[in-house]
């Protein structure tokens, strides 16, 4: 519920994780864990690149003056820059806190894994995660 001249912001993640210096590539399972992620949540319905339509949505609502911004949001401390460096270490902290959670149901559910291979699959994710020279980032 918004009057006329009110201002909407909307953040929302979006996958794939990308790196623009081609340290991710398809070998990384990190970069695997993404599309797979992607991969699942569709067959699931429930997709997580739907930041990608926000703008063309809010414009097909009737928004003006609607501005996207994306922002790289670094998934380790690799980045140079202080504000960015903190970004990262809190981004990995929570990816390492929550990619259990945020993998089991889609993979078992969405792809047919086992617990099992997912728990033995997120070992490499996991060193992925923590690996500085992967300048790896998700697009905010």
């Amino acid at each position: 519920n918004i009057t006329p001249g009110g201002y909407v912001e909307m953040q929302d993640i979006c996958l794939p994780l990308k790196a623009d210096d081609g340290t991710l590539t398809s070998d990384h399972a990190l970069d695997k864990w993404s599309r797979l992620c992607l991969e699942a949540c569709e067959k699931l319905e429930r997709p997580l690149d739907v930041a990608k339509s926000h703008k063309r949505r809010m414009e097909a609502a009737g928004f003006v003056d609607v501005v996207e911004v994306v922002h790289k949001w670094p998934q380790n401390s690799w980045a140079k820059d202080p504000k960015l460096k903190e970004i990262g270490n809190w981004t990995m902290t929570n990816m390492l806190e929550g990619l259990q959670a945020l993998t089991v149901g889609p993979f078992t559910r969405g792809l047919g894994w086992s617990l099992e291979q997912v728990e033995a699959f997120l070992i490499d994710v996991r060193n992925d995660v923590k690996n500085r020279k992967l300048h790896v980032y998700w697009p905010m």
